[in-house]
């Protein structure tokens, strides 16, 4: 699990204007536990679904919905599929 974001660094991105998803992923990782249950609301491209499962791990579940069916079916680019199907495959992925 990545280490939770420091309340400065939080600040940081927002006052500085950072991009929205770093400052969600530094918040995520503020609140997130392993085995929780998280939503993935917009899956897009897979970029916050693999962070999200990543932060939930095995134990935990990451139900993913997007508008664009295809969007279930898209890997990001850069990250090796084995990694991106184990990290999913872990969390319990809910599509």
């Amino acid at each position: 699990m990545a280490a939770p974001c420091a309340p400065d660094k939080l600040i940081s991105l927002l006052s500085t204007g950072g991009k929205l998803t770093a400052i969600a992923q530094c918040y995520w990782q503020s609140v997130v536990r392993p085995g929780d249950c998280v939503v993935d609301a917009t899956l897009g491209n897979g970029h916050d679904t693999l962070f999200l499962a990543k932060l939930v791990g095995p134990a935990g579940h990451l139900y993913g919905f997007d508008v664009q069916a295809c969007a279930s079916l898209c890997i990001p680019a850069g990250v090796e599929l084995a990694e991106f199907a184990a990290a999913l495959r872990s969390s319990s992925l809910k599509n």
